[in-house]
């Protein structure tokens, strides 16, 4: 599901909201996938630290994308922000 709004949300254009709605998704289905890979990892080679090392390269990368919603969002104009667009 996750997978599908992302696809349809990612011809959004310059929308800062369906922009930061897109890449929610499409995070929400990195992290479902990687957390399966993970677990089969962890399964077939008893190397926990994968579901660690998981957790901290979601964050980063959540961390980058949600840096580059703000960014665009401080380059926007106060009136425009005023509006909600």
């Amino acid at each position: 599901v996750n997978t599908a709004t992302a696809l349809l949300l990612r011809h959004g254009g310059s929308d800062a909201n369906v922009r930061a709605a897109f890449l929610h998704m499409a995070a929400d289905a990195a992290v479902s996938a990687g957390v399966v890979v993970a677990g089969i990892v962890i399964a077939a080679t008893g190397l926990a630290w994968v579901g660690g090392a998981l957790a901290l390269g979601v964050s980063v990368l959540a961390l980058g994308a949600g840096a580059q919603v703000l960014l665009a969002r401080l380059r926007l104009s106060p009136a425009t922000l005023l509006r909600g667009q």
